[in-house]
């Protein structure tokens, strides 16, 4: 069977959909993975033995002629390739894929939704945004309607899509995030001492950041022992931090701050506590990792996140936008090593339950029917 996957970000062929790509091809699959022109992807997916097809899928952006020449792209794309079937994900492939794939008679279209993004998160207080908003559900419902099968990876999601009326039930299935390479991401001692607090994601204020920056002032006054570190990339979503501001945190003495890396093992390593006080996702990868370390979790009582920790087992979850509760659960890990070390062990018990990876990846194929 050959199988087209369509990304907007190249590195994430390699990172997030890896593992799936090479149980594709473990299986016998020919696998052709398409995104925008990048060498060193493209080069260690044909090292391992799938072939590249570099396509102008922005990650970003708002401009339907350039849109439109995406579709006549992909269409062409897609009759040349002839697979047999497409599996996109992230938004703009998802949408825009589908459809040049349904132009181009690929006979098996399906859909991963990994998240919904700030188009159905918080409130559109402004016409154009309220305007966008049906625009991108209007698009998400003509994509998917082409679509054989829509795979999300949480509950809340699938309902939320169903719900809206952008996909029909029948279609959807549910899987436990992207999975977690166990073998990957070791499990390590808890390090010994003041508390080390890790936030790992991108700088935007729909993952959480300004209410986590509040809690932390207040404990950093009370407990200037504790080391914040934040690891991710200024961005430019509408949600992003400013860089300038960033600055002033690092300024103020209130954190550290480590830019995106592909290798954050060592500083799961670094840190006794996980934090994510995310408004939505669709499974947190982070959250994933620092399971597999073995390190209990703060996380939101939020779509895509609540589903990762089981309250007051490994870990502490919080409401959405709350930077009291914040830092009470913060205080309540950092104040207690030892049930620091209960959770972390329960962390793991989780994980290996239902995120690993190879289990993940079979459910994802079962439901794609590759």
């Amino acid at each position: 069977m050959h199988v087209a996957i369509l990304a907007s970000y190249p590195g994430s062929l390699t990172n997030f959909r890896g593992p799936l790509i090479r149980a594709m091809l473990a299986a016998g699959h020919r696998v052709t993975a398409m995104a925008p022109q990048d060498e060193k992807t493209s080069n260690l997916l044909r090292s391992w033995g799938a072939d590249y097809c570099a396509v102008p899928v922005q990650r970003t952006g708002q401009n339907p002629l350039a849109d439109l020449k995406t579709v006549a792209v992909l269409r062409k794309r897609f009759s040349e390739l002839s697979p047999d079937v497409l599996l996109s994900y992230t938004i703009k492939p998802v949408i825009y894929g589908s459809i040049a794939a349904s132009l181009a008679g690929v006979p098996r279209i399906v859909s991963m939704v990994t998240g919904l993004g700030h188009y159905f998160t918080g409130e559109a207080t402004r016409r154009r945004e309220r305007v966008l908003r049906r625009v991108i559900r209007g698009l998400y419902k003509l994509g998917l309607s082409k679509n054989h099968a829509v795979i999300f990876q949480n509950p809340d999601d699938l309902n939320t899509f169903v719900d809206l009326g952008l996909v029909e039930r029948s279609k959807t299935h549910r899987v436990y995030g992207s999975g977690v390479n166990l073998d990957h991401y070791p499990t390590s001692p808890l390090p010994d001492g003041p508390a080390k607090v890790l936030f790992m994601g991108r700088l935007l204020t729909t993952k959480g950041v300004p209410e986590l920056i509040v809690a932390i002032r207040r404990i950093k006054a009370s407990h200037p022992e504790v080391q914040f570190r934040l690891l991710g990339s200024v961005d430019t979503n509408p949600a992003g931090m400013t860089q300038s501001v960033v600055d002033g945190w690092i300024v103020e003495g209130i954190v550290e701050h480590v830019d995106f890396t592909e290798d954050v093992r060592p500083h799961l390593a670094w840190c006794n506590v996980f934090i994510l006080p995310s408004h939505r996702e669709g499974t947190p990868r982070s959250v994933l990792e620092a399971l597999a370390t073995g390190r209990p979790v703060i996380t939101t009582d939020a779509p895509g996140c609540r589903e990762t920790v089981v309250h007051e087992k490994n870990g502490l979850l919080v409401p959405v936008n709350d930077p009291d509760a914040i830092t009470q659960a913060l205080l309540t890990l950092i104040e207690s090593p030892e049930l620091r070390q209960i959770y972390a062990d329960e962390s793991l018990a989780l994980v290996r339950a239902l995120y690993e990876v190879n289990k993940v990846n079979a459910e994802v194929m079962t439901a794609a029917g590759i």
